[in-house]
């Protein structure tokens, strides 16, 4: 393999380790509730993203896989292509070695770490449906080495009495929390924004306390003919 094909190979492996780190993030950032939004518009990969958050033992499984073979990659090739060149250009090997480490290392954590997790968390849901797909190929592709390891979480989890999945219940908290964030955004109004805290204070309060005061009225008992 040439230089220049040792070059593409490595844009290939940043672009693998995107896919898995924008998979990672958007599956874990996802919210329940959106995703179930599009279920209903008829979305099946929103369905297929709402399997796999109640059960993302294989899921994670794969994308650490993924993460570490594109890694241990990376660093044989990405050595092997920069450090001859350099080694002609700065005339010292350690020198080169760390040059071409550093270059290799930096655009690894800025292109397929850092910048594919930041647009994920941004749209975790877009993200989470575009991408399930080829993750469902990728696990079911990568099935006797994701079972293995799973086995072996699995069995630490069972050990300490852990769940393995999280469990996604919404108190009337997290939709206060979610009408001032929207308040603050200017998304609902003022007027709105007391009428849904209202709602909830509704099994607290008296029917005495919601009745206007007459001093005088006008009224029919039961006993009343037509």
């Amino acid at each position: 393999m040439g230089i220049v094909g040792k070059i593409l190979f490595i844009f290939i492996l940043i672009l693998t380790s995107a896919f898995f780190s924008m998979a990672e993030i958007s599956l874990a950032g996802a919210r329940k509730i959106k995703l179930q939004l599009l279920v209903d518009e008829g979305s099946a990969n929103a369905q297929k993203v709402l399997d796999l958050q109640s059960n993302p033992g294989n899921f994670f499984t794969t994308v650490q896989i993924g993460v570490n073979i594109v890694a241990i990659l990376a660093g044989i090739v990405g050595n092997d292509v920069f450090t001859p060149v350099l080694l002609n250009i700065v005339g010292n090997q350690t020198l080169a070695f760390l040059i071409s480490f550093t270059c290799v290392t930096g655009s690894f954590i800025e292109f397929a770490d850092l910048i594919p997790k930041r647009l994920a968390m941004v749209y975790p849901e877009k993200t989470a449906v575009s991408l399930v797909n080829p993750m469902i190929f990728t696990i079911k592709l990568l099935t006797p080495i994701v079972w293995i390891f799973s086995s072996v979480a699995d069995l630490v989890f069972k050990i300490f009495n852990t769940p393995h999945s999280r469990e996604d219940m919404i108190t009337h908290e997290d939709i206060f929390a979610l009408v001032d964030a929207g308040a603050e955004a200017g998304v609902v109004h003022t007027r709105e924004h007391h009428l849904i805290e209202n709602v909830f204070e509704l099994e607290q309060r008296w029917v005495s306390s919601a009745m206007t005061t007459r001093d005088e009225i006008i009224y029919f008992t039961l006993e009343e003919t037509e």
